[in-house]
């Protein structure tokens, strides 16, 4: 289920926007960051859940007119970011998410319970030391 990113957002996509955003900043602010020639990831669990956040690895390329530019290269198949959210320790896959500018591509998505622990998690990052939390407001500028 593809939508853009307006404001004409059924409330199923909205709600799965809404976790994407609540739990992004702590994901990058206080996750473990890995580095892999397709991609990088945050992973950080709490509240019984287990989270991933998957960013494109910038690279500076000079184009033909000879303007250096950065180009966020990502795996094919999938969009440049994506958020994948499994409840109960990992035994449940609950939400899966990606997206690039203003198109968002809802993969798969299972309400219940879960949602609202993740939801309490807004602004959680800001209770993390202060070069965390700079990380994820970098990070998340230039997304």
């Amino acid at each position: 289920m593809a939508q853009r990113h307006t404001s004409n957002l059924s409330p199923r996509f909205q709600a799965a926007i809404d976790i994407r955003d609540a739990v992004q900043s702590l994901l990058v602010a206080g996750g473990t960051y890995t580095e892999k020639p397709c991609g990088a990831r945050y992973r950080y669990s709490v509240n019984g859940l287990m989270m991933s956040h998957r960013i494109p690895i910038p690279e500076v390329l000079r184009g033909q007119d000879g303007v250096w530019r950065v180009h966020y290269g990502h795996p094919i198949g999938n969009l440049a970011f994506g958020l994948e959210i499994w409840a109960d320790e990992k035994k449940h896959k609950v939400l899966n998410v990606e997206w690039e500018r203003d198109y968002v591509d809802l993969v798969s998505f299972k309400r219940g319970s879960w949602e609202q622990r993740a939801l309490d998690l807004e602004g959680a990052a800001s209770e993390l030391p202060l070069l965390s939390r700079w990380r994820a407001m970098i990070s998340t500028a230039i997304h």
